[in-house]
């Protein structure tokens, strides 16, 4: 196959797995279970590839199957309509993310974290597990329910992931931006959401130095009202104060190891929101206020950062709405992909938790 594409472009083939390799990869496996149970085609890639497009509910409950999706109830159908706004995927099942990813029987290393300051962290199975129980007891005790918004402005890191999973147990919705991203850019992102909780780093390290986000989380509470309460992460040591509000110290958030509790919900309960940039939707001098409300950046003198549009992931590949800017090449393949395969336009959280 690979021979074959650098035929195609005139190019050298830099890499290719072993024969070996490939016999043993996650995907040969699906593959040979999608032919034994759907006559998928497995002649090639592209076969395999055209197939999932074009038999989308065969391709769907073949993952459900191969993967093991753990549910409480089954669900009734793949998919009750094909239409992009609309869709509804896997009618009656009841789920949660979270709990397919956290599952039993993983031990080992489950998370490598490499930042600047040091020396790589590793998470295994069974503490990523009690520290996602400990975080859902927190957001308990701050009132979090299902359907609550959590959001998050840190770095990508073991808190954020544990965070997040916490979220999606205990049902609430998940959104976060980097702590880079000036205050009022974050505001316009997150305001739209009504936050319950806000988990906020005191700063961040790049390029060897240190960057205090104290005041960017202040103005960043200043403009989310809705926030009840602060989850404090000293990324460097300093931690984030308010007045006004409950703010618990990461620490204390996940003091007690224990097992969460996975919320059973329906597939299409909302899980996160996406808020990309898009250069497209505020006008020239618009995005010039907001360059100089968001101030300098760590990059030079400001970080260009534009409104976000929310796209709402969900447990579980149900896409009620997707909305294109319609300008570029990236909105032209996406729209393309959102007319052929609604589902996976956005997110495949079914078979994340194998692959």
């Amino acid at each position: 196959m690979a021979d074959q594409a650098a035929e195609d472009s005139g190019a050298a083939v830099l890499w290719q797995p072993s024969a070996e390799r490939m016999a043993r990869s996650r995907l040969t496996a699906f593959a040979a279970h999608a032919n034994t149970r759907h006559q998928a085609p497995i002649d090639s890639y592209q076969a395999l590839w055209g197939w999932s497009v074009e038999k989308l509910e065969d391709f769907w409950a073949a993952a459900w199957e191969h993967f093991d999706v753990l549910a409480s109830a089954p669900y009734q159908r793949v998919l009750t309509d094909r239409k992009m706004p609309g869709a509804s995927w896997f009618p009656g099942a009841r789920l949660n993310l979270a709990e397919n990813v956290l599952r039993a029987e993983r031990t080992g290393v489950a998370l490598v974290a490499v930042s600047e300051q040091g020396p790589a962290r590793e998470v295994s199975w069974a503490q990523l597990r009690g520290m996602v129980g400990a975080f859902q007891s927190t957001l308990d005790d701050l009132g979090v329910c299902a359907g609550d918004r959590v959001v998050a402005y840190v770095p990508n890191g073991v808190e954020a992931v544990a965070a997040m999973l916490a979220c999606a147990a205990q049902g609430a919705i998940w959104s976060t931006c980097a702590p880079d991203i000036g205050p009022a850019s974050a505001v316009d992102r997150f305001g739209q959401l009504a936050p319950k909780v806000l988990i906020a780093a005191d700063g961040y390290r790049f390029g060897g130095k240190e960057r205090d986000r104290a005041d960017a989380v202040a103005k960043l509470l200043d403009g989310l009202p809705s926030v009840t309460g602060v989850v404090s992460v000293p990324v460097l040591g300093r931690g984030v104060t308010r007045d006004g509000v409950r703010v618990v110290s990461w620490a204390d958030a996940v003091r007690e190891p224990r097992s969460p509790v996975f919320a059973q919900l329906d597939a299409k309960a909302p899980l996160w929101v996406a808020l990309g940039h898009n250069r497209f939707a505020e006008g020239a001098g618009a995005r010039a206020r907001r360059r100089a409300a968001d101030g300098p950046g760590p990059a030079g003198p400001a970080v260009r950062h534009w409104s976000g549009r929310p796209v709402v992931l969900v447990h579980l590949n149900q896409l009620d709405h997707v909305e294109q800017s319609g300008r570029g090449a990236v909105d032209r393949r996406h729209r393309s992909l959102v007319r052929r395969q609604p589902a996976v336009a956005v997110a495949r959280p079914a078979v994340a938790a194998g692959w």
